[in-house]
């Protein structure tokens, strides 16, 4: 069985293998509450037939939105911080393009996506306009909320 799935902290979570030297995240001090992970599961075998899940969780985002590089095994390495993170994490939908493509084993591209989609007839040129017109929207009320801080 093959699953995958996006879980989010609910709580901060000391690392026990961290590592200040890197920048990986699987070595930070602290685990954020409100950090996502990408989480993959399957089933493998040992040579010998015995059977196994293997769990890969990958880092998504941060509340601090920094970027850390690196991804965290939840195996020999990482077992303890893997199972930390499940275990202080609950299950949320995707929201963002990355996690959705995930979710959904659709890894080709924000471009491919969107051609693809608007070949399928699932997208149009009114809903490009909309996009337009919201970061259009978007972008103005950040530069009124700038103007205001600056006076």
């Amino acid at each position: 069985m093959r699953e995958r799935y996006i879980v989010e902290m609910d709580r901060t979570i000391t690392n026990p293998d961290k590592d200040g030297r890197s920048r990986d995240w699987h070595k930070r001090p602290t685990i954020p509450a409100g950090a996502r992970f990408k989480v993959r599961t399957h089933m493998d075998e040992t040579p010998n037939g015995i059977e196994f899940e293997v769990v890969t969780i990958e880092l998504s985002s941060t509340p601090d939105r920094l970027a850390y590089r690196g991804y965290g095994l939840f195996g020999r390495a990482g077992r303890g911080l893997g199972e930390m993170i499940l275990a202080s994490s609950h299950r949320v939908p995707a929201r963002t393009v990355g996690e959705l493509a995930f979710v959904h084993d659709c890894d080709y591209g924000g471009d491919t996506i969107l051609a693809t989609l608007l070949k399928l007839g699932r997208i149009s040129g009114e809903d490009f306009a909309a996009v337009a017109a919201a970061l259009d929207a978007e972008a103005a009320e950040e530069e009124r909320r700038h103007e205001t801080r600056t006076g």
